[in-house]
């Protein structure tokens, strides 16, 4: 196996043995939450990591949930509600700014 296909699967399975195994990985996916993927998501941006490295978090919970959808390990409803609809869907956290910086600071400051 090679090319891009390859390359993005390593990248998934990177993400899940170095970061969401540990949180996510011994339960079954209908029991993971929107407000649960949210605060993961926001930790991770919060606490100083790039944008666009989160935004990978974000489309490797899409993946997962998108699998487990079309494996019937979710039913629709609960699918619409995690990727689709747009009012509670996962998504990313709010982009800072420097304002936000020292909100944000004194927030995460005792999460590490």
């Amino acid at each position: 196996m090679s090319g891009k296909a390859y390359t993005t699967i390593k990248k998934q399975d990177s993400l899940w043995e170095n970061h969401l195994k540990e949180k996510f990985g011994n339960r079954f996916i209908d029991e993971i939450s929107v407000a649960e993927v949210n605060d993961y998501l926001e930790t991770l941006y919060y606490k100083g990591r790039a944008y666009k490295y989160v935004e990978g978090f974000l489309k490797m919970f899409y993946l997962i949930f998108g699998q487990a959808y079309s494996r019937n390990y979710l039913d629709i409803d609960t699918y619409n509600k995690l990727c689709v609809t747009k009012e509670g869907r996962i998504k990313m956290p709010k982009m800072k700014t420097d304002e936000d910086l020292d909100i944000v600071r004194q927030k995460y400051k005792n999460i590490r």
